[in-house]
């Protein structure tokens, strides 16, 4: 690749990218990237915290893929960047979940609960895992059952690939 010169710039990837599941040709003792580790299962970038249509069935919920992964378990759920009209804020009155279907229902991974600890900039609210059974759903639900207007978080989902 050719010098593209002094005045370029780097901007930070923002997107989770599907790795492929690496084999060991060696046979060295090392663990491949993406077989059986913990790893992201899941991520909602810029979760939208005011689209709720009310609490419990009626809420609002949130699509997104299973990352690279046929069988799964979930083990921490982490949410960060809370902000309010664009500016790191609290966004402590809002409250999500995860499931395996929307409304809430099916398999719940994440329990419905308040965003409590995404009080600033820096912090970083986990959560515990309600079903720690292996999954083999392919999309997941973030499911907001109370709003914050023109509130905004990230969402991340970490857990064991089986396949």
């Amino acid at each position: 690749m050719s010098n593209p010169g002094a005045a370029s710039t780097v901007t930070t990837n923002v997107e989770a990218v599907m790795t492929p599941v690496n084999t060991n040709p060696s046979g060295g003792n090392s663990t491949p990237q993406g077989t059986n580790d913990r790893r992201l299962l899941a991520v909602w970038r810029n979760v939208n915290l005011a689209a709720v249509g009310g609490a419990g069935a009626a809420g609002t919920d949130f699509a997104t893929t299973v990352i690279n992964s046929a069988s799964w378990y979930a083990e921490e759920m982490l949410a960060a960047n809370g902000q309010v009209s664009g500016a790191a804020a609290a966004v402590t009155t809002a409250s999500i979940g995860i499931h395996t279907v929307k409304a809430g229902a099916a398999v719940t991974i994440v329990t419905d609960a308040t965003l409590a600890s995404l009080t600033a900039a820096a912090a970083i609210q986990t959560y515990a895992i309600a079903s720690t059974a292996a999954q083999t759903a392919q999309t997941l639900y973030l499911h907001l059952t109370a709003s914050l207007a023109n509130a905004t978080c990230d969402v991340f989902l970490y857990g064991m690939d089986l396949s």
